[in-house]
């Protein structure tokens, strides 16, 4: 499920002699979402490249290794590993990457129609090129997930894109509303879809943790992006059926048994 490249820009680079770098695409559809890695470089989208040519997108960059540093509509921001940040291709923008001490830079790219994100165009314009931190809440959710969705890419089929699609503008919306301070305003069935999604990787990242069994399940809930703990508590019920402290015990049990 390979596409075409993104929009047009140009590149300088200390390392053009021996420029090596690597890109991996999923196509999901209206989203593409891209893996990759190159020498420290700068890269601009001039005015005359947008009047030429201009796909009316947005980008979303992860920062895996090294440091990348964006200007646009007078803002600048640097996004160091493991946050976000928005791009508008509709504007004239730099970029400038380092990698410091690292062999490379690397990032993850999710690319998207601005008009298929279901925020008003004064929130996404507040959004642009705002660092979004990623180490922890939905931002962290999210950066899981688009680390987990790069990492299978061979693995998809065509048929999955329409789901995978689905879970990526659900999951990218949600922690854009959260970051615009607008989450009230997605769609319920996003609002459902994430937090599904957000139980499960609770699931599998903490609640069932040995090393997490002295802290209680409010505050590891709220760490993960759970203030009520009550409607934390009546969603996990819902979807599975049992309460996070039954989970808990019987995962203690589990382990338990294992160890004799």
């Amino acid at each position: 499920m390979v596409f075409q490249a993104h929009f047009r820009t140009t590149i300088a680079s200390d390392h053009l002699d021996d420029f090596l770098a690597s890109s991996q695409a999923l196509n999901l559809g209206d989203i593409q979402t891209f893996a990759q890695s190159y020498p420290p470089m700068h890269a601009r989208r001039t005015p005359a490249m947008i009047r030429q040519s201009d796909p009316e997108l947005c980008q979303l960059w992860l920062t895996v290794r090294g440091e990348v540093g964006l200007s646009q509509s007078g803002r600048h921001v640097d996004v160091g590993e493991g946050d976000l940040v928005l791009y508008d291709s509709s504007r004239p923008c730099q970029a400038q990457t380092a990698a410091h001490d690292r062999p490379d830079v690397s990032s993850l790219i999710v690319q998207i129609p601005r008009g298929k994100l279901p925020l008003h165009s004064n929130a996404l314009d507040r959004l642009t090129l705002t660092r979004i931190q990623g180490q922890t809440g939905i931002g962290a959710l999210f950066r899981h997930y688009l680390t987990d969705l790069m990492n299978h890419a061979p693995q998809y089929e065509e048929c999955d894109a329409p789901r995978l699609a689905g879970v990526t503008l659900d999951l990218l919306s949600t922690m854009l509303a959260q970051a615009a301070r607008t989450p009230d305003l997605l769609p319920i069935e996003t609002q459902h879809t994430v937090l599904r999604t957000r139980i499960n990787a609770f699931i599998q990242q903490h609640l069932a943790d040995p090393r997490l069994d002295a802290r209680s399940i409010s505050s590891i809930a709220a760490r993960w992006g759970f203030a009520e703990p009550t409607s934390f508590s009546r969603a996990f019920k819902t979807l599975y059926g049992t309460t996070p402290r039954d989970h808990r015990h019987q995962s203690q049990h589990r382990r338990a048994q294992a160890g004799r």
